[in-house]
């Protein structure tokens, strides 16, 4: 039996690591993004693993920012989001039909995720 005063490290530990709550997720990806900024930030500034390693910092950062930014709106369209990016893979194959592995790829990666929600 567990120690009673260690029961809501449990519980707290279990809300975290479900990561069902989207304000957890969302401020999870706020703070990862603004570390790469920062990261970015000083690696330009003071010349710490050079323009290659800021220049990438600073990328992730943004787009990791635009995401934190766009999270509530892209929780609302979730199941339209799915049928726009299979009518854009169906007009991505019609033409271009050698990417026909990486969208088939795309897809399996897809149906996994899926299954294990």
């Amino acid at each position: 039996m567990p120690c009673p005063d260690l029961a809501w490290t449990r519980h707290y530990s279990q809300q975290i690591m479900s990561a069902k709550e989207p304000g957890l997720q969302r401020s999870a990806i706020g703070v990862i993004a603004l570390a790469l900024l920062l990261s970015a930030a000083v690696c330009h500034w003071f010349g710490q693993g050079g323009t290659a390693a800021a220049s990438a910092l600073g990328r992730v950062g943004v787009v990791l920012a635009m995401l934190w930014l766009a999270l509530p709106e892209l929780s609302l369209v979730r199941g339209k989001l799915v049928w726009v990016l299979l009518a854009g893979a169906m007009g991505l194959l019609l033409l271009k039909p050698k990417l026909a592995p990486v969208v088939l790829l795309f897809c399996a990666v897809y149906a996994v995720l899926r299954m294990r929600r």
